[in-house]
């Protein structure tokens, strides 16, 4: 999958979903604008296949966003499993930590009651 530039994509998406286009004016040497589609006639004959170009490349764009998007969407939801399970574990942890120190005194105090008998 292509690296998805998310401020740039999404400000491209909104550009071809919108169809914004730059001006239609050409700036001239001595300063006088004139249209670019009187300034060049083939402009006009190529509007409907830049047209459906520009529709193309915009559902492509959407795709790639939405797929960006349900990438993001997995991802959250497996960090959130993550933490789930890291809370999990913390939880365990603490409980046998103190299982270990409760066993830890019982065998301290079985050690001394023989220590007792044996003195006995």
């Amino acid at each position: 999958m292509p690296k998805f530039n998310l401020q740039h994509d999404r400000h491209r998406l909104i550009q071809l979903l919108a169809l914004e286009r730059p001006a239609p004016w050409n700036p001239r040497p001595h300063g006088t604008y004139k249209r670019a589609a009187l300034a060049d006639p083939s402009e006009t004959e190529n509007t409907k296949e830049k047209a459906e170009n520009v529709g193309i490349e915009a559902n492509n764009a959407a795709k790639t966003y939405i797929s960006f998007l349900q990438d993001e969407v997995q991802r959250l939801k497996d960090e959130e499993d993550r933490d789930r399970w890291i809370m999990e574990l913390m939880e365990r942890n603490e409980f046998l930590e103190k299982e270990i120190q409760r066993l830890k005194e019982q065998i301290k105090k079985l050690s001394d009651e023989e220590e007792q008998e044996t003195e006995k």
